[in-house]
């Protein structure tokens, strides 16, 4: 596995091997993929890559709102698989100390990533529009 700085490419290049639950999850609020791959970088943002054999796997980051890093995820089907590397990332942001907190959001209807959320230790702060806020003060 290797972990890269995510760009344009790499965000376009995952897009046609989503997984399906991560297309659905993605298309609520982006209905566009391709709209979805540019906004990761026109936001104030960290956005890592992890790659198997040149593949990219999953994408994920850090969005800045002021002092609250939001963090976000997507990969192909399987990913999950790997999802060591994923924490791996997560505690070194966790620890930077760039951010004084960290959120992230969830579908409410995907429990398997609200137990992972509450497992990575964040609080649920409520629901939104079909998402689960959850925050932790670092």
């Amino acid at each position: 596995m290797i972990v890269r700085w995510l760009t344009v490419d790499l965000a376009r290049a995952l897009i046609p091997h989503l997984g399906e639950r991560d297309r659905a999850e993605i298309m609520r609020r982006y209905p566009d993929l391709e709209r979805w791959a540019r906004s990761r970088f026109e936001l104030s943002a960290i956005g890592l890559a992890l790659l198997r054999n040149d593949d990219v796997l999953a994408i994920g980051g850090m969005i800045f709102e002021g002092e609250t890093g939001v963090l976000w995820m997507a990969g192909r089907e399987g990913w999950t698989r790997h999802v060591k590397h994923a924490i791996r990332v997560f505690r070194e942001i966790r620890g930077s100390g760039i951010v004084k907190r960290l959120e992230c959001r969830v579908c409410a209807d995907n429990p398997r990533a609200q137990d992972f959320a509450r497992r990575l230790g964040f609080t649920p702060l409520g629901t939104d529009g079909g998402f689960v806020s959850y925050g932790m003060a670092l």
